[in-house]
């Protein structure tokens, strides 16, 4: 029997080739698409989770608060933190710190044999304690992870950095030197991490043992500190702690050692969380959305429904075509279970034809996805939603499948055999909802595309504050001297006289893609208990200048203004301030500001000016409170270039402030970027999700088109003695092509009124996780309707043109 329905599936398929086909090819692309997006989000969800005891660490995360506001919420804690955690909480089984160095922008890594010397500037830079492998399962190729970190000056690296500084020779046991902007040590490699096949939200080259710190200028924030919060602890816990139990400990214990409180909290956050949910100040690594993540997750569901709408409604309207068959076999004997099992190897027969074309697309789409996505090609299931996922394929195929065949075997053999199945409004709701559905999922997804692209493009060409084009970054020199101030002197002299060259300004400050570690509690008076939170930045005379950032009050740093004393704070600092600042101290105006004194701990600070606030970072983030102060001993120089348009002109004057940089820095690693470029960075991910949330709504336009045509052209095939009638009655072509079309533009608008408040709430939403963002216009939910609406009735019309056209004669030729 079974050998049957093949037989006659088979036969069904090559006779019905345009129904063959449009399911085919529509449920080929939706599945395609569908395993890619799950790669995706596969990959996405699969952070930190190769660690064998991922699913009981947490990381404690840090909020501060004032008058019951949060100013500050990050993901470092206090170096006592885990000690706290450890001691008052019999659930925690073992803790880590962690301490990062790439807040400070200058840090090198040495290594000398036979008297050459290598030297890179690193950043994936921290020190870790002797417990981290106890809590981490990051692999080691060689070294002893019990040993590898419990003695002060001993390193631990990754394959690639051990590649890069010693090649094919052993690392273990070579000695490298470390120095950063405070100090510098030399250090033993005891162990080197092998390549990560899986993702972590820490990126690691370089991890030197915490008990190095003792010694270190850094001793203070890495132990016994409760003021500041530095240190990324991770922690081992059996089970979540209430994160009321832990704050009231918390507080108490504040209480017992300081009268004055402060309104700290900690937060536990699971470490596979930490990668879609984070999002805090002080990531060690970039983040991505869960929200965006499980919205190409929706995404795909809804590319693979479509697909299935198409073959139910294909399937429904073939029921005029094979019901007389069907009546038939019940009339011989067949029973109802019997008519079910046959439509239904036809439907896996068409799956499985299609889930073989989809394998062949998505091996042949991969490396296109690895460009787009920037995530390797194989497929990691850890974290993905499995169990969902395989009910709403096993329902999804059941009703898709299953309600055609159904629906025939149901039909009565008298009202097959005479055709008066398919009469009544049963039928006609059915395949008009599922048109709808349709209809309303294409809308959607138009509006969401055009609202993404224009979110971008606002963000892209949004007006900063401040001019970054044709500026060059250049690392400045990391090794120190008597004569270091000399020679940034002359090293920016010697690019002045270069005519490409307009201005160069040195600063520890970036103006622009750089996200600020230093957070200062600023008081307005002396006595006052409270503050506020602002951000320090550390900038060089002219800083204003070379980036076009306007001044609302008052004046730039003079050379007057430079510090001769030994430590900030011991005179009254001349500082700038910027206008959210200004607003946050009470002041009524930026020129009300000037000459006015705040608090800095014990620093005594005079606003000379206030600047226009200017976008630091991306415009996902609000501009923040900030306090300007004068220094000149930078760790960045920012070079603005003119006169340059080609990428060729670029790479020339790159090279000259190349040979200049090596002329008076020899021993220094040479690093540059754009600034452009490294602010555009960080809207890395928003493109990601632009262009993948394209695509893939291309693909769903294209299968619901697909299916619409398909649907059209069976009924104006049944239909076509019906026209043919009408024709030779009287009736126009344009009469025709209305009767077809009326209902579909009809169906089309009931639809686009029900789609357009649901679009607009969920974008709304995706919206909100900007500080700045645009406004949606009445336009973006209402064109993208029309056209939806516009290209149904062009799919529709090329159908029933042909129709229409057609001879009468031809028509009734059979009748």
């Amino acid at each position: 029997m079974l050998k049957n329905y093949f037989k006659i599936a088979w036969r069904n398929i090559f006779r019905q080739k345009l129904f063959s086909l449009i399911n085919i090819t529509g449920l080929a692309v939706s599945l395609s698409a569908f395993f890619m997006i799950i790669q995706y989000v596969g990959f996405e969800k699969s952070y930190d989770r190769f660690h064998e005891k991922a699913d009981e660490i947490y990381r404690v995360n840090t909020t501060r608060s004032e008058n019951g506001k949060i100013n500050y919420h990050t993901a470092l804690s206090v170096a006592n933190a885990g000690p706290f955690l450890k001691e008052q909480f019999e659930e925690v089984e073992a803790f880590t710190r962690m301490l990062s160095m790439q807040s400070n922008f200058v840090c090198a890594v040495s290594y000398t044999e036979g008297g050459h010397t290598v030297t890179f500037n690193e950043r994936n830079v921290y020190y870790g304690d002797p417990d981290f492998f106890t809590v981490f399962s990051f692999p080691l190729l060689s070294g002893d992870k019990s040993t590898a970190l419990t003695e002060p000056f001993t390193a631990v690296i990754s394959h690639d950095a051990a590649r890069k500084y010693f090649g094919d020779k052993e690392p273990v046991g070579q000695i490298i030197r470390f120095v950063n902007s405070s100090e510098e040590h030399d250090y033993r490699i005891t162990g080197v991490l092998g390549n990560l096949n899986n993702p972590s939200h820490l990126a690691i080259d370089f991890l030197f043992s915490y008990p190095s710190l003792m010694s270190s200028a850094f001793r203070e924030n890495a132990y016994d500190n409760w003021n500041s919060e530095s240190i990324y602890t991770y922690v081992i816990a059996s089970r979540q702690i209430d994160p009321f139990i832990l704050n009231e400990r918390l507080h108490a214990y504040f209480r017992n050692i300081s009268e004055n409180q402060p309104d700290i909290t900690m937060h536990m956050r699971p470490l596979t969380d930490i990668h879609l949910t984070g999002g805090l100040q002080d990531e060690p690594t970039l983040i991505a959305s869960e929200t965006v993540v499980d919205f190409l997750l929706i995404v795909a569901c809804f590319i693979v429904a479509l697909a299935w709408i198409n073959y139910s409604n294909l399937a429904i309207a073939d029921t005029l075509r094979r019901a007389r068959e069907v009546g038939l076999r019940k009339i011989i004997g067949a029973d109802t279970w019997q008519i079910i099992a046959q439509f239904a190897v036809q439907f896996m027969l068409i799956n499985f034809l299609a889930l073989m074309l989809a394998c062949v697309l998505v091996t042949l789409a991969s490396p296109v996805l690895l460009q787009i996505a920037g995530m390797p090609v194989e497929f990691r299931p850890s974290g993905l939603p499995l169990l969902p996922l395989v009910a709403f394929f096993a329902a999804g195929m059941l009703v898709s499948g299953g309600y055609p065949a159904y629906a025939l075997s149901r039909l009565s053999p008298g009202n097959s055999i005479r055709g008066t199945y398919f009469r009544g409004p049963r039928n006609t709701f059915t395949r008009q909802l599922l048109v709808g559905f349709q209809f309303c999922v294409s809308i959607a997804l138009v509006t969401g595309t055009l609202v993404i692209h224009r979110q971008m493009n606002f963000m892209q060409h949004a007006e900063l504050g401040m001019s970054i084009d044709n500026t060059v970054v250049v690392k400045a020199p990391i090794f120190t001297d008597s004569t270091s101030d000399f020679r940034h002197q002359t090293f920016r002299e010697a690019l002045l006289a270069r005519p490409t060259i307009h201005d160069v300004v040195l600063s520890s400050t970036l103006p622009a893609g750089q996200e600020n570690g230093w957070i200062a509690n600023i008081r307005r008076h002396e006595n006052d208990k409270t503050g506020y939170p602002a951000e320090v930045n550390v900038i060089d005379r002219n800083f204003i200048g070379i980036f076009d950032i306007a001044l609302s009050a008052g004046r730039d740093f003079l050379p007057s203004d430079y510090r001769s004393w030994e430590r900030f704070g011991d005179q009254t600092e001349s500082v700038l301030i910027n206008e959210s600042l200004a607003v946050m101290l009470g002041f009524d105006s930026a020129e009300a500001a000037l000459d006015k004194e705040f608090f800095w701990g014990n620093n005594r600070c005079k606003v000379v000016g206030v600047l226009s606030d200017f976008h630091q970072r991306s415009l996902q983030y609000e501009m923040k409170p900030a306090v300007f102060v004068l220094d000149k001993n930078g760790t960045n120089f920012s070079i603005k270039i003119s006169g340059v348009g080609s990428s060729e002109e670029r790479r020339t004057i790159v090279a000259q402030i190349e040979n200049s940089y090596r002329k008076f820095f020899p021993d220094d690693p040479f690093e540059y970027f754009f600034l452009e470029d490294r602010f555009n960075e960080q809207y890395q991910d928003d493109r990601r999700f632009s262009t993948l949330f394209s695509v893939f709504s291309v693909l769903a336009l294209f299968i619901a088109w697909l299916g619409l045509a398909g649907l059209i052209a069976f009924f104006l095939l049944y239909r076509q003695k019906e026209i043919g009638i009408r024709k030779v009655l009287g009736a126009t072509v344009a009469s025709i092509l209305e009767m077809v079309t009326k209902s579909y533009v009809k169906l089309g608008l009931i639809c686009l009124v029900i789609v357009i408040p649901i679009t607009h709430y969920f974008i709304t939403q995706w919206l909100e996780r900007y500080a700045y963002h645009i406004t949606p216009d009445w336009w973006m939910f209402g064109i993208p309707g029309v056209v939806v609406l516009l290209a149904t009735i062009v799919v529709i019309v090329g159908q029933a043109m042909k129709s229409a056209m057609t001879n009468p004669a031809e028509s009734l030729r059979n009748e």
